[in-house]
């Protein structure tokens, strides 16, 4: 994901309908944030907040078995992302769905990694034999 920097003064005036309409196209842009971002038209007194987050509703948790094929994790929808950690007995590779172990991202054992992604199961693993299990967690 890129995000493009926005040129904005010193401050944002929430107040201006053009720097609002910037912001929320800017956020429009990238996938997974814009549902979860709120701009408010202007700022209450004594307050410089400009919006805010919504948590998330729910989460989901588990482990993978880790083996020398390329699989794909669960499905599970998700707004914030996920924290993968290895758990098994050699490095584990995390990709697309064709991951290698030359073209995965090394996860070396006992090491956390966290990805923003929309659904757990757009992410697939390999090691490079059948050595435990990747830990996930995410909401």
């Amino acid at each position: 994901m890129s995000v493009t920097p926005l040129s904005f003064s010193s401050f944002v005036d929430t107040t201006d309908s053009e720097q609002r309409w910037q912001i929320y196209n800017a956020i429009q842009g990238q996938t997974g944030l814009a549902e979860n971002v709120t701009v408010v038209g202007s700022l209450p007194a004594g307050s410089n907040a400009i919006g805010y987050l919504s948590s998330p509703s729910s989460f989901t948790a588990g482990q993978q078995a880790v083996t020398a094929s390329a699989a794909a994790l669960p499905s599970a929808s998700l707004t914030t992302g996920v924290v993968f950690t290895n758990g098994s007995s050699a490095i584990v590779y995390i990709g697309g769905s064709s991951v290698t172990s030359s073209t995965g991202y090394a996860l070396a054992v006992g090491s956390s990694v966290g990805l923003v992604v929309a659904q757990l199961s757009s992410v697939y693993i390999i090691g490079t034999a059948s050595s435990g299990n990747l830990s996930y967690i995410g909401s």
